[in-house]
């Protein structure tokens, strides 16, 4: 395929601006916290002026900037005896590329290929992503080992009547036979 090309077909991309090298090349802490802002910058404004986010899709989560600077669901769980990661969980953008990876490891490692609810309740004790289904759906049909435990049967074709309950004419309820009840 490169033998048959010329080489304006080809395009090259930076490597800081891919996605797909996100993984490999080993994010930092400050990096993942930046990559994981740019899906909220118009709460993390009004978040960092002191006011709490209204008006937004994610204003019922009331959502909060904790001392790292993440963006952290709020909630009526502050007496409880958790972790505070499960208490309030940190938000992610749905579609982002770091999400996607979070996503991924969870659900090869973590979760051990379980399915979606499995998975969405092990990234929940730490992240909360809106709208997150579709995202869920869109990695697992890409795994294999989900793709062949969740299959569904088929149905297979019901064979033809036998001749002699089909054939016109005779008298109905001919062919059956009947059972005496057993009595004591």
């Amino acid at each position: 395929m490169h033998d048959d090309s010329i080489a304006e077909q080809w395009r090259h991309v930076n490597s800081a601006l891919s996605p797909a090298d996100d993984a490999s090349r080993g994010l930092n802490g400050a990096e993942l916290n930046e990559k994981g802002r740019q899906g909220f910058p118009r709460e993390l404004g009004t978040l960092q002026g002191g006011q709490p986010a209204r008006g937004s899709d994610v204003s019922w989560l009331e959502p909060h900037l904790d001392t790292d600077g993440l963006i952290r669901v709020g909630g009526r769980l502050n007496y409880v005896t958790l972790y505070p990661d499960q208490k309030n969980p940190i938000l992610l953008p749905r579609d982002n590329s770091i999400t996607e990876l979070i996503v991924r490891e969870v659900h090869l490692t973590i979760a051990g290929d379980s399915g979606r609810e499995h998975t969405l309740a092990t990234i929940r004790e730490t992240y909360w992503i809106p709208k997150c289904c579709k995202l869920f759906d869109r990695k697992l049909q890409t795994c294999g080992t989900c793709l062949r435990s969740n299959w569904r049967p088929t149905h297979q074709r019901q064979a033809d009547l036998p001749e002699d309950q089909v054939r016109p004419g005779g008298r109905s309820f001919t062919y059956i036979r009947l059972i005496r009840p057993f009595c004591c």
